[in-house]
Order: C-alpha cells, then sequence, then structure tokens
C-alpha cells in the first residue's frame, strides 16, 4: 500500500531569512560550524566523514538529545540562502506523513502544500 507522501515547496524569493538567521547565530554561539564539503576539501576523508554523520543523521533516533536547540533550523535556513545565492527559484521537498515535526518545521520556514508528483522513496 502506498503511503501519500507530503510534498511541499518553498518560492526561495520569498524566504524571510532575518526571522531565522537567529537560529544560525544561536548555533554557531554553542560552538556548531557549518561548512560544506566543497570547503573541507572534496577528499576521501571528508567523504567519509560525511558518509557517518549521514549514516547516524539517518537514524532520527528523537532520544539522542539534539532535539529542540534549532540546529535543523539553522541548517535548512543555511540551505535556503545556498540555494538563493545559486539563483535556485524553488526548493521542495517530500515527508512521509508521520514526520509532523519537520513538516511543521518546513510550514513555519514558509513551505506550502505543492502539486508536483514524484515517485515516493
Amino acid at each position: 500500500m502506498s503511503v501519500p507522501w507530503v510534498r511541499l515547496e518553498l518560492t526561495v524569493r520569498t524566504f524571510d531569512s532575518a526571522r531565522f538567521t537567529p537560529y544560525v547565530d544561536r548555533c554557531r554561539a554553542e560552538g556548531f560550524s557549518f561548512t560544506t564539503l566543497a570547503r573541507l576539501g572534496d577528499a576521501e576523508d571528508a567523504r567519509r566523514r560525511l558518509y557517518e554523520l549521514n549514516k547516524e543523521c539517518s537514524a532520527d533516533i528523537p532520544e539522542r538529545g539534539a532535539r529542540g536547540r534549532g540546529i535543523s533550523l539553522a541548517m535548512k535556513t543555511l540551505g535556503i540562502a545556498f540555494a538563493d545565492h545559486h539563483a535556485a527559484p524553488v526548493i521542495r521537498t517530500m515527508h512521509h506523513p508521520a514526520n509532523t515535526s519537520a513538516i511543521a518545521m518546513n510550514r513555519t520556514l514558509g513551505y506550502v502544500d505543492a502539486d508536483w508528483h514524484r515517485e515516493t522513496p
């Protein structure tokens, strides 16, 4: 049975970055740093560390203690700024309907329901 995934999109030029910059600032003040693979040097070691980070984060276990600190909002804010810098007009995302926290976060950022269709993962 197929699950009706929630499809959302954001028009990049309408994003209110000033509203969410404090999340980036707070995370940096707490010692988090944000970078890209290109800045790290697209080398085997950097790719391996990125793989391990993705592997850990994909488990998405709420009890791990990283929730509620604004890290996701900071990362999304920086990602949207990256898209804007590269003139991307729209960002699309899709979520399992049970992932209500991610859906709510994206709606807070300005994402709206979208009518586009794509195969579910």
